[in-house]
């Protein structure tokens, strides 16, 4: 997502040591089997509230999402920029989880999502970690949309 964007700008002029883990593993949601209810179809608009730590530096942000449901029991979960976009299942009780790789200029690392829609909004968490120019980056979050 963008918070290496970001990142990157703040890192490339402050001299870093390695970061201290922090947890930014996301609980999965129960994807219950089953085709996922007509009433969760459809496309919700929203915004994911983050933040990215790297060190000492830290900075809130966010940015807006759309997740489609789709009757094919899959879920895509895209950001404003197309390589920030992953399709998933979705089960019966509307739960999905997924993973998004950042692999650009010098970062690399995972985004999960765990979320859920109920025909009216969707929302749930994110967090991954990654590295940006050798520097570990965490990301924890939260997105919410509605239709």
């Amino acid at each position: 997502m963008k918070y290496i964007k970001h990142l990157i700008l703040i890192l490339s002029t402050v001299v870093l040591t390695a970061c201290g883990g922090s947890d930014t593993s996301v609980d999965n949601v129960d994807v219950a089997a089953g085709n996922v209810p007509n009433a969760f179809v459809g496309v919700y608009r929203g915004t994911i509230s983050a933040r990215a730590r790297a060190g000492i530096l830290s900075e809130r942000f966010s940015e807006p999402v759309t997740i489609t449901v789709r009757a094919d029991n899959t879920v895509t979960f895209s950001g404003d920029d197309p390589d920030e976009t992953f399709t998933t299942t979705i089960g019966s009780n509307g739960g999905f989880n997924g993973r998004l790789p950042i692999n650009e200029d010098d970062c690399e690392g995972v985004v999960n999502v765990s979320g859920s829609v109920d025909g009216t909004t969707a929302s749930g968490e994110l967090g991954g970690d990654g590295e940006c120019d050798g520097v570990g980056v965490d990301l924890t979050g939260t997105f919410t949309a509605s239709r």
